[in-house]
Formats: C-alpha cells, structure tokens, sequence
C-alpha cells in the first residue's frame, strides 16, 4: 500500500513540468497513464482527473482538449495499481504568481491540514475503530450524530434492516447520509443488477431513487435533501478494477450484455464507444441522500 501511494506521488512530481501555457489536459492525462506503467503499475486505479481554469471546480472532470492558460488553476486527481493495491492522491497547483485571493485559499486549507495532524496524533482519544454487523451495530440507541454510507448498499441483502439499525443508533435530530448507485425503476433496474452481478458477485441489487424514499420513510426518517450525479466510466478499467482481464470468461460475458444493450438501453447504463478512445465506455448514476430523526 504504501509503494502505491509512493509511485502516485512519484507520477505526479514527473508530470508538473508539462503544465506550461498551451498544454491540453487530454495531454496531461495521457502523460500520467504513461508514467504510471513506465514505473511499474499495472494501470490507473481509476480514470485521472486533469482539469484547468474553471474546470478544477468540478467534481470528476473528465480531461478534455481545453489548453491551460496563463495564472490558471489545475487539479490533478490520481491513482496507481500496484500490486493489487490502489492508491489516490489529489493536488490543486497554480500555473504562473498566484494572487493574494488565491494565497488566501492555500493558508486557509493549509491551517485546516495542520490541525487535522495536529488532532491525528499518537495518544488521541476520540477516535476508535470497531468491527461490526451492519445489522447489529455495536452501539446503544441514541448516540450518534451523524451516521454515513458509502458505496454499500448495493452489497447488502437486507437494506431496510441496515437502515434501521442506522436509525436506531441516532439520536434525535441526528443525521444520516447514503450515497451509492442508483438503477431505474422496472426491468431496465433489474437489467443494470444482473449486468453488476455478473461482474461482481457480491452485489445483490441497488436501489431505484423511489426504493430509497420508502427504505427511509420506513425507518422513520424525514428526507432532507437528495442529489444525484453521472459518471461515465470506461469498461476495460472498471473490469480490472474487479481483479478480471480481457479474455477472461467474466470479462467476455459482461461485456457481451452490455454490447447486447447498446442499440436498446433502458437500464440507465448507455453504454457506446468512446468518441476519445474508440473503447466501451457506461454510465453509472450516483444518488446522495440526507435523512433526520424527527426530535
């Protein structure tokens, strides 16, 4: 874990020289890919994020062929695999005299990282780390503020049972946040699970947006707000993400059902050929959910 994390920062200290004037962040990216496998990793531990200008704004901005201009931001967001570990590291540098608004940023974050190492240190005692069930969580009623999930609801059997122990845990006017993937309602839904199944046999099923509104009604919580977002990812990296390479037989018969979808989609995948790299590229949505315990 640790060489992966090393190699990303090594990938990224080689390519801050290209960023001059002119420079495409298409450029970047293929540049960051290419020292990656050079320095032995066996490929991106998910697609970079390479944004100039305006674009560092972004949430997962995908590279495009917009060139870098004189005192602009950049944000290079990468990862290796190495070893079938992978690693994520994230930098925002300025190209040219950062201005003193700009200054103003970087102390401000810069205070905030301090403290973070400062609270981090050996000894503390706020902080612990427990195993346990996801539904039988091993803590009393009623004494959490804020409880999250990530990214796990479309690997659990019993959702509603998961959720209700979430609920249980918070105290009143406490908080819970869910963000996962989200399918279509009908059999385009049950289309994209069978595809993730097939990929991943630890996913059972995500959730259309109205089956989370009665998980969370059901659990006796108000829903407080929601949004939802689209990622297009490519196909080959998702696959070996998953530990599977082209010409295995998963490999095959995944892709197969998503070449089966294309002309035809109603799963909410839309799959097609990437206009950048001539590869298969999908769709996955992502919902972020807020929910309270009523007082």
């Amino acid at each position: 874990m640790r060489k992966a994390a090393l190699l990303g920062g090594e990938v990224l200290s080689g390519v801050l020289k290209l960023l001059k004037p002119g420079v495409r962040e298409i450029e970047v990216a293929a540049e960051i890919e290419y020292q990656m496998r050079r320095r032995g990793a066996s490929g991106p531990a998910f697609e970079s994020i390479v944004a100039f200008g305006a674009r560092s704004a972004y949430p997962h901005a995908r590279p495009t062929k917009k060139c870098l201009g004189k005192n602009e931001l950049v944000v290079l967001d990468l990862g290796v695999i190495l070893g079938h570990y992978c690693s994520d590291i994230t930098r925002t540098v300025f190209v040219g005299r950062a201005p003193a608004r700009i200054r103003r940023w970087y102390s401000a974050v810069q205070e905030a990282q301090a403290a973070a190492v400062a609270a981090a240190r050996a000894g503390i005692t706020n902080i612990g780390f427990v195993t346990g069930d996801v539904y039988a969580l091993p803590f009393a009623d009623g004494v959490a503020g804020v409880v999250a999930c990530g990214y796990a609801f479309h690997h659990m059997v019993e959702p509603a049972r998961a959720l209700a122990e979430m609920a249980r845990v918070l105290r009143p006017g406490g908080r819970v946040a869910i963000a996962d993937i989200i399918v279509p309602e009908g059999p385009g839904g049950a289309i994209q699970n069978a595809i993730e199944r097939a990929r991943d046999p630890s996913h059972t099923n995500a959730q259309s947006v109205a089956q989370f509104h009665t998980l969370i009604r059901d659990a006796g919580l108000r829903l407080l707000s929601e949004e939802s977002r689209q990622h297009w990812y490519d196909f080959n990296l998702w696959m070996r993400n998953a530990g599977i390479a082209p010409g295995d037989a998963d490999y095959l018969q995944v892709r197969r059902m998503m070449e089966e979808i294309m002309d035809r989609d109603v799963s909410g995948l839309q799959p097609r050929h990437s206009e950048k790299t001539g590869g298969l590229e999908f769709l996955h949505t992502t919902l972020l959910l807020v929910a309270e315990k009523p007082e």
